[in-house]
């Protein structure tokens, strides 16, 4: 089983350690391709960090993506 890797954010005026999910994790939490994913990635509308080949996002954007998916 992987660790958690934790990742430093800014959000709400506080800074915050969110958990950061690989593209996988974040595809199946989103219920998207991971295509779909990646293409939000290089669009800049999923902020991710890379850390060697591997892509990790902030679960904090990761929910935010998903709030504004039910909201419309």
């Amino acid at each position: 089983m992987k660790k958690d890797i934790k990742i430093p954010g800014y959000y709400g005026g506080k800074i915050k350690n969110h958990k950061a999910w690989t593209v996988e994790q974040t595809a199946a939490y989103l219920d998207m391709c991971l295509k779909t994913v990646y293409n939000y990635i290089k669009k800049g509308k999923l902020p991710a960090t890379k850390v060697g080949r591997q892509y990790y996002i902030s679960s904090y954007d990761a929910r935010e993506i998903k709030r504004k998916q039910s909201q419309s």
